[in-house]
């Protein structure tokens, strides 16, 4: 007999081509859908929660205590790549520390791709050329002065910077996107070769292009640069061919 799940999912899909492991914070609710519109044919998200109680520098600083045990739980799901899908928690202590948050998801899932947002947004900007760079956030003082040094220390010059000053994450999640456009216009200026949103709570994969073509540059947010690295990751997605609408950076080579 035809039910309704049959009639409206006749080509769901269930990771055929790949299934990314996705830990996210608990307070979050814009990454999957954003990283679901994006997907390719047979590609999948499959996700585990580490508890986030606001977003302020102690706070984003323990969610890698949280990684092994929480990447575990993907291994038995099958992900393919394991991502840590938050920005401020995988740049917190510096340049590098993205780096060791990817050696613990090795400790419990060895042999997989990972990454984390912070590595994703780093190799986003380099494969577009981008040495000059404007920032947007949602986040307070104490995060954004760090997230100016990650980058600065990564090689790039932060030519602008905006941020909104929320440490409340429902509230970042339910920032509208005329608040995201007005945010990424004010943290554009004319030196920056592209505008970079960084938080994985902040909607907006939707108008990249009408934003890009506004601006005549690359607008980048940290959702889409994560789900651009795990697609590359996976190795089975003709990425170039596969996404479109969704900003520069996915006619771009990792």
């Amino acid at each position: 007999m035809e039910t309704n799940f049959t009639k409206k999912n006749a080509s769901v899909s269930y990771g055929e081509r790949g299934r990314i492991g996705l830990l996210y914070p608990s307070s979050g609710w814009v990454m999957e859908p954003e990283m679901y519109a994006m997907a390719p044919e047979g590609v999948i998200t499959v996700t585990t929660r580490l508890k986030l109680e606001s977003v302020t520098a102690d706070s984003v600083a323990k969610l890698a205590d949280q990684v092994v045990q929480a990447s575990d739980l993907l291994v038995d799901a099958c992900a393919d790549v394991i991502v840590l899908g938050c920005t401020s928690g995988s740049f917190i202590l510096g340049s590098g520390y993205d780096r060791s948050i990817i050696e613990r998801i090795h400790e419990a899932a060895p042999g997989k791709e990972a990454s984390t947002t912070a590595t994703a947004v780093v190799h986003a900007l380099k494969a577009l050329g981008v040495t000059k760079v404007a920032v947007g956030t949602p986040y307070i003082d104490e995060i954004n002065e760090r997230a100016e040094r990650f980058l600065t220390a990564e090689g790039f010059e932060v030519v602008s910077f905006k941020g909104l000053g929320l440490a409340d994450d429902a509230v970042i999640n339910s920032l509208t996107r005329d608040e995201i456009r007005a945010l990424i216009r004010d943290a554009d200026c004319e030196e920056a070769d592209a505008v970079c949103l960084l938080c994985t709570s902040i909607k907006g994969v939707d108008i990249l292009e009408e934003m890009e073509a506004e601006l005549g540059k690359p607008v980048i947010t940290a959702i889409q640069a994560t789900f651009w690295e795990a697609l590359h990751l996976l190795g089975t997605i003709d990425v170039p061919g596969e996404v479109k609408g969704f900003g520069s950076l996915f006619q771009t080579g990792r």
